[in-house]
């Protein structure tokens, strides 16, 4: 085809024999009141699925042959996917759209067409690892087991573990800091060792974007004596990735300076943007959270 020709695409003469298609999974599972059946996918899930990894699946439609009086493929209906937790039946995930990219609504079908439907399916980072049912199902009609998928990454947490130091403090709209971990007790600094002590994360929904923990040691003056900025558990649980409700703890370790003032000093706990440096605020307006240290001079 040279570029600029004019080209018309017709239906084919007669429809592909289902029994020829290319399908991974035979259904023939009737939608929108039998008006069209889901006759199979295309796609393999027999691997584990990992966060943001993008699978291609297609869906192949029948339109049935309808009555004067039905209406159920006249208006243009949706397809749905989603991706369902076992046991339990929390949706984790879930795609929509119109047939064929939009390329062809149900309101164009007619009996005996057979329609490809491909899509892209990116997995959410926040979805934890486990079993799930992917379904799909064309308007209102009886979601469709399709696949069953595994999905795969780090173990993950949702009940907060005991704390040496509580503190229930919210950053922005997803993001609670319920309390640290010590070893026992209140934050204690000796000049010359480290102060070592976990952060006890908490989302309280999604989080929108991965941001920087940072934790700073503050002198009497205000002035920054020690310092660790980065992504929680060093990277390997950033705050996009979280689920609802997960907790995630994250230890810190600051270098204490000799010679640091006798007077009292000061924990800094923030959140900030990676790339704007704009921090998570709290629900008083500030941008930080600040936690007392007793300095133990011995």
């Amino acid at each position: 085809i040279t570029e600029g020709m004019q080209v018309t695409v017709t239906r084919p003469d007669a429809p592909p024999d289902p029994a020829e298609l290319p399908l991974d999974s035979r259904l023939d599972a009737a939608q929108a009141g039998g008006a069209a059946a889901l006759l199979g996918i295309q796609g393999d899930f027999s691997a584990p699925w990992s966060a943001g990894e993008r699978r291609d699946l297609s869906l192949y439609w029948r339109a049935n042959q309808l009555s004067d009086s039905d209406q159920s493929l006249r208006e243009d209906l949706p397809v749905t996917l989603q991706l369902v937790e076992q046991p339990g039946g929390v949706v984790r995930a879930g795609w929509s759209g119109t047939p064929a990219a939009g390329r062809f609504p149900t309101g164009q079908w007619q009996p005996g067409d057979v329609i490809r439907d491909p899509w892209q399916l990116e997995l959410p980072a926040h979805v934890p690892p486990g079993s799930y049912r992917l379904t799909a199902q064309l308007g209102n009609s009886a979601a469709v087991e399709v696949a069953q998928v595994t999905v795969e990454g780090r173990p993950r947490q949702f009940d907060v573990p005991p704390l040496d130091v509580e503190l229930g403090a919210q950053f922005g709209d997803s993001i609670r800091l319920p309390g640290l971990q010590t070893g026992g007790g209140e934050l204690v600094a000796r000049p010359g060792h480290p102060l070592e002590f976990t952060l006890v994360w908490q989302a309280s929904g999604l989080v929108d974007g991965d941001y920087t923990v940072t934790a700073q040691l503050l002198d009497g003056q205000g002035q920054v004596v020690a310092q660790q900025d980065g992504a929680p558990q060093d990277g390997a649980a950033p705050t996009g990735s979280w689920a609802a409700g997960e907790v995630v703890p994250d230890a810190v370790s600051l270098a204490v300076p000799d010679g640091v003032s006798p007077q009292d000093l000061t924990l800094l706990i923030a959140l900030y943007h990676p790339e704007t440096g704009e921090r998570l605020r709290l629900p008083n307006g500030a941008d930080h959270l600040q936690i007392p240290i007793r300095l133990n001079s011995k």
